[in-house]
């Protein structure tokens, strides 16, 4: 390769990475614009903050998706600084179209197809600044390198003084709480080998009819139970608690 075949790399390697830095700042803007717009109808009252502890060694919050609105008002309304799980396909640019457009093809059959194609390109973008925005920790269902990846990362953010916010039904539901996955238990296991710290894991149900994030009580790791044994206790405590806290929000709706 000769210098100036040198040279022009140089200029286009520094012109990729400003028009990078150029659509990024473009897409924060955007979020910034669209967060003060949806913040009266996204924002939620936070109940519970009491039963959160000073003295845990390490936290996590479980909630239910509620499709978009869950991640929305927590990311709006979520008093507690952290980093969300995500999965892989939500920070990969190809398989996040993929995933976009089977949505948006599926809810607005109407719409012309152009709109629909340029609908998906830009929401893509959004999401993808977004989750990079909120510092989204990608994982794999199933077992993957990635969730090794996921877990240090998560002990990391666990070492700044930060939590965990992990959004782990199966499938997403617009009535109480669905059926939880059971992966992020683990979690506790590698923690505790790595630090020596227990994570308390808080269940948090998500009402959007009520504009509510209600935070109960913890479930602290125990070391000295299987890995099968903490799996069950915790999955069972925290689809218990979520429901419990649907259950209380429909009793006040329906008492009021």
């Amino acid at each position: 390769m000769t210098s100036q075949e040198t040279t022009i790399n140089k200029k286009q390697s520094v012109l990729t990475r400003a028009l990078k830095f150029i659509a990024f700042s473009l897409n924060c803007f955007v979020i910034f614009i669209l967060a003060v717009i949806a913040f009266p109808f996204v924002k939620s009252k936070v109940i519970g903050k009491e039963n959160v502890k000073k003295d845990d060694e390490a936290r996590v919050f479980l909630a239910n998706h509620y499709e978009l609105f869950g991640p929305a008002t927590c990311f709006l309304s979520f008093p507690y600084k952290n980093r969300v799980w995500v999965l892989d396909k939500m920070v990969d640019s190809k398989l996040m179209e993929e995933h976009m457009g089977l949505m948006i093809y599926r809810d607005f059959k109407k719409v012309p197809r152009f709109v629909k194609k340029i609908a998906i390109k830009v929401v893509k973008n959004l999401l993808l600044t977004a989750i990079k925005l909120a510092g989204g920790i990608p994982v794999s269902r199933g077992y993957s390198m990635k969730n090794i990846a996921a877990m240090q990362q998560s002990v990391a953010t666990f070492e700044q003084g930060k939590s965990i916010l992990i959004f782990p039904e199966k499938d997403y539901v617009k009535q109480g709480a669905g059926e939880l996955m059971d992966g992020f238990v683990y979690l506790g296991n590698y923690c505790y080998s790595k630090t020596g710290k227990k994570i308390s894991f808080y269940p948090m149900f998500i009402s959007q009819k009520k504009r509510r994030i209600c935070i109960s009580e913890p479930i602290r790791y125990n070391p000295e139970n299987s890995s099968s044994e903490e799996k069950d206790r915790i999955v069972a405590y925290i689809q218990e608690e979520m429901t419990k806290s649907f259950e209380a929000l429909e009793k006040a709706k329906n008492n009021g």
